[in-house]
């Protein structure tokens, strides 16, 4: 799209302005300025200043020169090649009367024609007074008045198209335009003809429509009548200001100019000093994926949109907010280039130069926060539609810390069980397995192989311990250490350091029951402890 401004035209010639016309070229390949209106480009629509749409570049009327409605009327043979004849009769819907298609003519309502001779006489400058059944058009309703009596008198077809449609309501004498034409060599023997109707000096040339009354056909013989519209009306705000061309090829130079006219032909056109290219913001930047970097750091990479709406990309901005609307800010925004940006953590990509794929690393953000990214490109028409992450949010984040407390317990002469209490420092997201490592050497870096040496893992959410099985009676060490998605962290020994299984106090019987016989004899029983 490429907006063309032009003012009034320093002289009208001594006859008002009624148009103009916008001619463009492509500015492609080998063509220099001084060539490019050798084939001058004018088949787009474009917008007048007044924002009406789809107008012809080749003319854009001004208030002044409205585009009148124009109907046509034709009689078509039944293809017997039997010479049309007779009358036909036509309706105008005009002012809200609601006459439509097929509906009875009323007499005394002036929505119907009377009767028109299949051969009707396009203009009232065509009719002949002393004709037999005379040319000048006399209703019958005024039969007998101020026009030719004898014209009026048998009450069959009288006078011109334009003075029969002239004589209907809401239609002012002189308004009509009236042309006909044999629709073939030889239609004056056959009967058919077309009648191409303008309606001119209507304040509003679009709200009437030529239609078919019911009476139509009735006496027309060997024949019809359709009747069509060519061109809708319409007037015009403004023919000056400015013009938009559409549908232009967006990052290709055009030159523009403009030419003025009046009755007597066209002006020599105006033409600018420089020349453009159609551009848009860019489109939305692609691949655009999130990663953790650090505890307080998240990455993201992107690459350039796939348009860049014919302009280079000059920037890309990004915004990370712990919002899903990215309106943390949105009561003190930062305004960058014009815009305004609501998130919590906003920066940009100025260097373009080492291309694709381009970085930026948020900082200081809050360990185990979720924060969604967004990214936007730039060029000289602004920013882009803004591309999401995938993932649309993560979470700065690390390994665990160490846990608190590893407890290292007796549990019999073969058994050890290592108990691990939670850690206040999850990393910055929830702790999901622990580690349990035991050996006969403090470094845990001997050759014992298991029992003796071995390494256990349990779910978080299933268990807090792990009991050492099939020992031997031997010193040995324990440590744990906690996961989540970033890995494991660093591992806590165990307290007391070192342990040797040994036998233990039975623990406490478990699943009691009571119940009392038929002698009422009190009866204990529990099962033995795991």
């Amino acid at each position: 799209m490429e907006r063309v401004r032009s003012g009034r035209a320093a002289s009208d010639g001594g006859a008002e302005v009624l148009r103009y016309m916008v001619e463009w070229c492509m500015l492609a390949g080998d063509v220099t300025e001084a060539a490019c209106f050798e084939n001058p480009l004018s088949s787009h629509t474009v917008e007048n200043a007044a924002g009406q749409d789809g107008l012809d570049s080749s003319d854009i009327r001004c208030p002044n020169y409205p585009q009148r409605k124009i109907w046509e009327v034709q009689t078509v043979g039944d293809g017997t090649n039997t010479a049309i004849a007779g009358t036909f009769r036509l309706a105008l819907n005009r002012a809200g009367n609601g006459f439509a298609d097929n509906d009875p003519c009323v007499d005394g309502q002036k929505t119907c024609t009377e009767n028109l001779a299949f051969d009707a006489l396009a203009m009232r400058a065509d009719e002949a007074s002393d004709d037999a059944y005379g040319g000048v058009f006399c209703p019958t309703t005024l039969a007998g008045g101020s026009n030719n009596a004898r014209a009026c008198a048998d009450g069959v077809a009288h006078g011109s198209m334009q003075a029969q449609l002239e004589y209907l309501a809401n239609v002012a004498p002189g308004s009509v335009t009236v042309n006909r034409r044999p629709t073939k060599s030889g239609a004056s023997d056959v009967g058919e003809y077309i009648w191409s109707i303008t309606f001119d000096n209507l304040e509003t040339p679009d709200d009437f429509t030529l239609v078919k009354p019911q009476e139509a056909e009735t006496n027309l013989d060997n024949g019809s009548i359709t009747v069509t519209s060519l061109t809708t009306g319409m007037t015009y705000d403004a023919c000056t200001g400015y013009a938009v061309i559409k549908q232009l090829t967006t990052g290709v130079n055009y030159m523009a100019r403009v030419s003025a006219y009046n009755s007597v032909g066209y002006s020599l056109p105006g033409t600018p000093l420089t020349y453009m290219k159609p551009m848009v913001a860019p489109g939305k930047p692609t691949s655009v994926a999130l990663t953790v970097q650090s505890s307080t750091e998240l990455r993201v990479t992107f690459d350039p949109p796939v348009s860049t709406g014919g302009d280079d990309v000059l920037s890309y901005l990004l915004e990370a907010d712990s919002s899903a609307d990215f309106d943390t800010n949105a009561a003190s925004p930062q305004t960058i280039n014009g815009q305004a940006f609501g998130g919590e953590h906003v920066g940009q990509v100025l260097y373009l130069d080492a291309g694709a794929p381009f970085v930026f690393t948020f900082h200081e953000l809050s360990m185990g926060v979720k924060y969604y990214v967004r990214v936007y490109a730039r060029n000289s028409q602004g920013y882009s539609p803004t591309a999401i992450s995938s993932p649309s949010f993560e979470t700065p984040r690390r390994e665990p810390g160490s846990p608190e407390v590893v407890r290292f317990l007796p549990t019999s002469d073969r058994k050890l069980t290592v108990v691990v209490d939670d850690s206040t420092d999850n990393g910055g997201q929830a702790v999901s397995y622990y580690r349990v490592e035991w050996d006969t050497n403090v470094l845990h870096n001997s050759n014992q192989a298991p029992p003796d040496k071995g390494t256990k893992v349990v779910a978080v959410a299933q268990h807090t311990s792990v009991t050492l099985n099939d020992l031997s009676a031997a010193t040995y060490f324990a440590r744990a250490s906690a996961s989540n998605d970033m890995g494991y962290g660093t591992a806590t020994d165990s307290s007391p350091l070192q342990l040797m299984p040994s036998r233990q106090v039975p623990g406490i019987p478990t699943n009691l029951e009571i119940s009392v016989d038929s002698q009422k004899i009190g009866r204990a029983s529990c099962r033995e402890r795991v």
